[in-house]
């Protein structure tokens, strides 16, 4: 399967709860509408949520502040995807869209991009949702690459070195699900940037699920501490947190393939 993250910041004059509300209870409707025509497999918000470990996260890091949302979609294919916006019906359905976008996105302060997802840790029966109704949190994480690497190299280290390194700690952090998506370079991207006058993409997004209160717990012990500190570290060999972000938030599951 193919991904598409759009990850955006409200429009000025409204409120994040104002800006949450439109696009839960409208903009999804549109979305669902237009499924079929753009061959769209499966469709979710996620919600930042407000709360104080945002910014705890943000300065422990040095990061920019955390985006109103992101909004995963998936196709089966690159194919099915461009197939899907060659067709008129495809294209008036993606105007209407971007259209509806801008009653809640800032365009200019917002970003997109085509993404293959890399599980790591796949969860109960293939996944897991942070839903509002449940006690799992999602923690969203955009990232840029450090300037001295290309994209690959940057990637390379991300899946190799430093999910690997998720992987043999897993114990200490209970995740319950740990995902990367990883950018693809692809001249869809400038397409679908330019149709909206979006920033550059970013160079990957990485998602992780678990209990809150789990999390907490074991990050106060010493092999927690530990395994966090060392993820921090890791993570400065190949992501410029000057130009990164990371946030908490909850999911709502509109379009389930």
């Amino acid at each position: 399967m193919i991904k598409l993250v759009h990850v955006f910041r409200r429009s000025p004059n409204l409120t994040l709860e104002e800006c949450q509300r439109y696009w839960r209870e409208k903009h999804s409707k549109l979305v669902q509408r237009h499924a079929k025509a753009l061959r769209m497999l499966r469709y979710v918000q996620v919600h930042t949520i407000d709360d104080p470990l945002n910014e705890m996260l943000r300065a422990s890091r040095g990061e920019i502040e955390p985006y109103d949302g992101m909004e995963p979609l998936w196709w089966k294919d690159r194919k099915a995807l461009e197939t899907a916006l060659a067709k008129p019906y495809g294209r008036r359905a993606l105007e209407e869209l971007i259209a509806d976008e801008r009653s809640f996105v800032d365009h200019q302060r917002s970003s997109l991009w085509l993404a293959k997802e890399h599980v790591f840790i796949k969860g109960p029966s293939g996944g897991i949702a942070a839903t509002e109704d449940s006690q799992v949190i999602k923690l969203s994480f955009v990232f840029r690459r450090l300037p001295n690497l290309s994209r690959e190299e940057c990637q390379t280290y991300w899946r190799d070195v430093h999910g690997q390194r998720v992987l043999r700690q897993a114990s200490e952090f209970p995740l319950r699900r740990y995902v990367q998506s990883h950018t693809l370079e692809d001249p869809l991207n400038d397409t679908l940037r330019k149709s909206r006058g979006a920033m550059e993409p970013y160079d990957g997004v990485a998602e992780m699920w678990g209990v809150l209160d789990e999390l907490a717990a074991a990050a106060a012990t010493p092999e927690g501490q530990r395994a966090a500190e060392e993820f921090l570290e890791d993570e400065r060999h190949f992501i410029d947190p000057t130009r990164s972000s990371i946030w908490l938030a909850k999911e709502h599951v509109f379009i389930e393939g």
